[in-house]
């Protein structure tokens, strides 16, 4: 089982989240995100980009792929980076939102996580 959970700190107004695997009722590996946030502009564009990976079983640090971008019709688009180290054991890095037109940021965050099962 697959949960994947956020929220919106009240205090910061700052988001962040996890995502939790479950074997049964064990958890067995965990991946965290926050340090950031997107404009709700960007969030259609960031579900579509997480949806890529999911839809295809592609594992990258639990989040969108390396690169995405879907193009306006001026010949801009929105850019979607995911840089990322490490393995399903172990990884960090982070993702970021880009608005070509506009020249600005929609957004970004980091993320961390890895294996809750002790492998030797």
């Amino acid at each position: 089982m697959l949960r994947d959970c956020w929220g919106i700190d009240p205090d910061s107004g700052r988001p962040s989240g996890q995502t939790i695997i479950f074997e049964h009722t064990f958890p067995v590996w965990a991946m965290w995100y926050g340090k950031g946030g997107y404009k709700k502009e960007g969030l259609p564009f960031l579900r579509e980009v997480l949806m890529e990976n999911y839809s295809r079983h592609i594992f990258r640090s639990g989040r969108g792929p390396q690169k995405w971008r879907i193009r306006g019709r001026g010949g801009e688009g929105i850019s979607y980076r995911n840089w990322s180290e490490g393995d399903f054991s172990q990884f960090k890095g982070q993702e970021v939102l880009f608005d070509e037109k506009g020249q600005k940021e929609l957004g970004h965050h980091e993320f961390w996580g890895g294996s809750l099962v002790y492998l030797e």
